[in-house]
């Protein structure tokens, strides 16, 4: 299966990844837009962001498995968890969202997330840090992610490098079948 970062194209001008266009923006400024938006839309500003997370990923890695639909091993995705998320931890690390790291507990359905290096918790650790974790986007990219494989997948940072912690860390929760 090719890899996710293989689907990156700049096209007269335009950036896409898995054939959905997007834009580079420098950490500072998503930090300065959270500020913001925290500041006009109150508590649902967390929402926000998890929401445009989810929808995010979802769309991208919908079209990525799309591309890849002829490969046998991403049929495997759909119906082994534990391989999804080892799968997205691998794609995430080459694209470069961080130094990701998951853990499946099939038990409980229960996916640990630990991000090494979030470029949002790091500008505020920058700004001298937050009492809350402030990774919400990232929170639902996981989940969008998962969604792919699993609808009604949800998750939630429990720890974020902004509070003072080595690392962010999400819990991603799946459905029960």
């Amino acid at each position: 299966m090719i890899d996710l970062v293989d689907t990156l194209t700049l096209d007269k001008g335009r950036i896409s990844l898995s054939t959905i266009p997007f834009a580079i923006f420098l950490t500072k400024s998503i930090y300065y837009v959270q500020e913001e938006l925290k500041k006009c839309a109150s508590d649902s500003w967390k929402k926000i962001l998890y929401e445009s997370g989810k929808t995010d990923a979802y769309l991208a890695n919908s079209s990525y498995l799309r591309i890849c639909s002829e490969d046998r091993s991403s049929k495997d995705l759909l119906t082994n968890s534990k391989k999804a998320f080892e799968f997205l931890a691998l794609q995430y690390n080459k694209i470069g969202k961080g130094e990701v790291r998951i853990e499946y507990d099939q038990l409980k359905s229960i996916g640990r997330v630990i991000l090494k290096y979030s470029p949002i918790a790091s500008e505020y650790v920058e700004h001298g840090g937050s009492k809350e974790p402030q990774c919400y986007y990232f929170a639902g990219v996981y989940a969008g992610s998962m969604s792919i494989f699993h609808p009604g997948v949800e998750a939630k940072e429990i720890k974020c490098l902004s509070q003072g912690y080595p690392y962010c860390e999400f819990i991603v929760t799946l459905p029960k079948k």
